[in-house]
């Protein structure tokens, strides 16, 4: 057998200790990747709890008052039936939700401030960049009230519908009679003739 050197000896202890801090670092920086995730999935979780907090409609409520209602909750959490019952009406909530929205897009002519934005996403839009419109699952009703409040143009399947000042005059073709209520008009898709009046 060949005798190490000390040199020999040096080198190949430096050598592990490159290997060992090449692997601290990756365990480092596998533990901040992990952080990053776990701070993440923590963040999805606060959002969808403040999602339900709104959709309950209670979003209203001062902090404290709203506290107070969760400390209700709170103590009423481990009673197995409550739970069920809550399981129940939350799930009958969600399925008359589903039940009543349609697919819709909405175009703008003008960028969106971000309280509009919100006011979109809160409702259940998404904005597409490639695009350039706003599309999702939404309640037909109150989609058109607020897409026409904001000067947009709502379709929902072969519908459309514009802001009032986006309709010919009265009288002209597409327009015979005035809308019957609220804001909104609706127009005919584009290459089809008005029924009449």
């Amino acid at each position: 057998m060949a005798k190490i050197t000390l040199g020999e000896e040096k080198a190949r202890n430096e050598q592990k200790r490159k290997l060992l801090m090449e692997a601290l670092n990756k365990l480092d920086q596998d533990d901040a990747a992990l952080r990053v995730k776990e701070r993440k999935a923590r963040t999805r979780e606060l959002i969808a709890s403040g999602g339900l907090v709104r959709k309950a409609g209670l979003d209203h409520l001062h902090e404290w008052a709203l506290f107070g209602a969760l400390l209700t909750v709170r103590a009423k959490a481990d009673d197995k039936d409550q739970i069920a019952q809550w399981e129940r009406e939350g799930r009958a909530h969600f399925q008359a939700i589903a039940d009543a929205e349609v697919q819709a897009t909405a175009k703008f002519t003008r960028p969106l401030a971000k309280n509009e934005s919100d006011e979109m996403r809160d409702l259940g839009f998404r904005y597409t960049r490639e695009g350039k419109f706003w599309s999702g699952m939404v309640n037909p009703e109150l989609a058109q009230q607020l897409v026409t409040d904001l000067g947009g143009t709502l379709r929902i399947g072969d519908e459309e519908y514009a802001p009032e000042g986006d309709k010919p005059p009265q009288g002209e073709p597409g327009n015979p009679a005035p809308p019957a209520r609220g804001r909104a008009t609706k127009a005919q898709p584009s290459g089809r003739p008005s029924p009449a009046p």
